[in-house]
């Protein structure tokens, strides 16, 4: 797999992968979060906020152990 079909399929994943960084960096997202919200029952919605949480932490301490594998630390 060459890296431009990599990064397609990053693309492909998902959105619960992403929607975290979404909801951080774009307005737009926010506003349609707000609005979809009231569609699902709050135990739902809490746990789907629970769920990119948990995704975003796990994102992060993936990066961080690459990085720190490529640096030889």
């Amino acid at each position: 797999m060459g890296p431009l079909e990599f990064i397609g399929e990053l693309c492909t994943f998902d959105s619960a992968y992403i929607r975290g960084w979404r909801w951080l960096f774009s307005a737009r997202y926010r506003e349609e979060v707000r609005i979809i919200r009231y569609e699902h029952p709050p135990l739902v919605f809490v746990a789907g906020v629970l769920l990119t949480m948990i995704l975003m932490l796990a994102e992060v301490v993936a990066v961080a152990f690459v990085i720190r594998w490529l640096l030889g630390l």
